[in-house]
């Protein structure tokens, strides 16, 4: 879900970058809470949506949010494109503008989240944790990064890297692999992970802790495209959702939560994969279903 391209010394360029191409990546040691700062994001994209999440949960109401496009079909498409224009930059019409526009000479992915500094005039980060540790330093609600402070830090730092690495990521090493030795292994510690949520979600709310935490906005996340995609699409489909009784409870808890639901876009979700993943779908057809309920 980057696009179909790179910058390479902020030039547009089409395919995939070489092997052994250095790419750069932008983030923040801190926010200035007298600056003004404004969220790209796309729909379909579970890290967006992940720093989405973080500026409603932290009541950052004060961040506006522009969306890009998840049709990269045309070939005229360079990257994710603005879907009903750019307010601050009305001229642009790419997101790969705004980075040049920062930084002219950046090498890498045009990738979503980003963070623009509209007091600077320049991107601030575009790493979905990163910006999410900078929305919690601002703003109020619950610390989103209390457990990684406390006596259960150890345990956070691993399940933070388990539902990283084995969910996030994993997920897409079951969908793209050619391998059926790669795809196994990231099936399974796919579902080991969701094993183990299933049992810590019987105890509590919340993944670790007594508060909405990191974890279970990463979680929720992948979760929520599980049920609608990743199940059918990328084949990890050991169970279904109703086979887990407690994941089924905490995706509904996430769900109500104040001002999540204005951040979900099933419709958006299901269009950026099967419109956009043609090896996995060749004819692009968006499926109706699943009827599930939130």
């Amino acid at each position: 879900l980057m696009g179909r391209g790179y910058l390479n010394q902020g030039t547009w360029t089409q395919g995939v970058p070489p092997e052994g191409f250095q790419a750069d990546s932008i983030t923040a040691d801190r926010l200035d809470q007298n600056h003004e700062y404004h969220l790209y994001a796309a729909r379909g994209c579970p890290f967006a949506h992940s720093a989405n999440l973080a500026r409603v949960l932290r009541n950052l109401t004060n961040i506006q949010v522009t969306f890009v496009g998840d049709d990269f079909s045309s070939e005229q498409c360079e990257g994710w494109e603005f879907v009903s224009g750019d307010p601050l930059h009305p001229d642009f019409k790419f997101l790969h503008q705004v980075y040049t526009l920062s930084h002219p000479h950046f090498n890498g992915r045009v990738s979503v989240p980003v963070l623009f500094d509209v007091t600077e005039k320049k991107i601030a980060s575009n790493g979905s944790v990163n910006i999410i540790e900078r929305f919690n330093e601002l703003g109020s609600g619950p610390d989103l990064l209390a457990a990684a402070k406390g006596q259960d830090a150890a345990e956070y730092n691993r399940l933070k890297k388990d539902i990283l690495d084995k969910v996030n990521e994993g997920v897409y090493v079951a969908a793209m692999t050619t391998s059926q030795d790669v795809y196994e292994k990231a099936y399974h510690q796919y579902f080991a992970v969701y094993d183990e949520l299933e049992q810590r979600l019987c105890n509590g709310q919340w993944i670790l802790g007594d508060s909405v935490s990191l974890l279970d906005i990463r979680f929720f996340v992948a979760l929520l495209r599980w049920v609608y995609v990743y199940y059918y699409l990328f084949k990890v489909n050991k169970k279904s959702i109703e086979e887990y009784p407690h994941l089924k409870a905490f995706l509904h808890r996430f769900y109500l939560q104040d001002g999540v639901k204005d951040t979900v876009s099933i419709d958006g979700i299901k269009k950026g994969y099967y419109s956009n993943m043609e090896k996995l779908n060749p004819t692009k057809v968006v499926p109706l279903g699943p009827d599930f309920d939130l």
